[in-house]
């Protein structure tokens, strides 16, 4: 994530590409389906207790455990600030990405970073190494969100829930427009494996549980910054009968 040269990004790649090639990805589903089904088991715990479960600490635990070890699922928390550090960094990193001398004088100080005081350290290295290269091959960057609300490639309702906009003649070519997981050289080694989880995840967890808002006027919104963090969402679920 660190290289900012496209041949040094392909070379680093080349190093991880086996492991999440989708064909290597299929062999973990069981593991995959472990970790939905202890999912599932706390959720009827929510449910037949009646007591709200906030959606976005779950999910995290979820995605965490899939790539990790089950620890998560098994603790009902947060473990040691890993999921909340980079919740607090991201803010951080947006800032110190422009304003270097900020970040020497906080958490760049050599203090700091000789003796690996900072928590997730490499994220901000990332950001820094790609703001001094940006200096010297400047490039235009464009927000993946702005890609997918145009209007010219998806249509005039780009903001509007329409799954068959993929199902049409027009699928094909608006699915090379569809960069949440980046493209080219610098995509997202995990797309396979976050996929696989998403589907299975999703289609699971819709046909077994029914969930309905704590607060029906909430608006369901994500902060989208260096990374996208959901809010707060408690729900009560309950054991569906389908």
């Amino acid at each position: 994530m660190s290289a900012t040269d496209p041949k040094e990004q392909v070379r680093r790649t080349k190093n991880l590409a086996a492991g999440f090639a989708l064909s290597h990805v299929i062999k973990s589903e069981a593991y995959i389906d472990d970790c939905i089904h202890r999912l599932k088991e706390r959720l009827v715990v929510f449910a037949r207790s009646e007591e709200p479960v906030h959606l976005d600490e779950w999910f995290n635990y979820i995605a965490f455990d899939v790539i990790g070890e089950v620890v998560f699922l098994e603790a009902d928390k947060d473990l040691s600030g890993s999921i909340a550090n980079p919740r607090l960094l991201v803010p951080y990193v947006m800032i110190a990405g422009f304003f270097r001398t900020f970040h020497r004088l906080t958490v760049g100080n050599p203090f700091i970073t000789e003796y690996n005081l900072m928590p997730t350290q490499n994220i901000l290295d990332t950001t820094l190494r790609a703001t001094e290269a940006r200096k010297k091959n400047p490039y235009l960057s464009v927000n993946p969100r702005v890609v997918h609300y145009s209007r010219e490639l998806y249509g005039e309702d780009p903001g509007v829930y329409n799954p068959y906009r993929w199902n049409g003649p027009q699928a094909k070519d608006i699915e090379k427009y569809f960069v949440a997981f980046g493209a080219g050289y610098n995509s997202c080694q995990g797309r396979s494996i976050a996929q696989l989880e998403i589907f299975k995840a999703a289609a699971t967890l819709l046909g077994d549980f029914d969930f309905k808002q704590v607060n029906p006027v909430q608006k369901w919104k994500y902060e989208a910054s260096f990374a996208a963090l959901p809010p707060e969402r408690p729900c009560y679920v309950s054991e569906t009968s389908r």
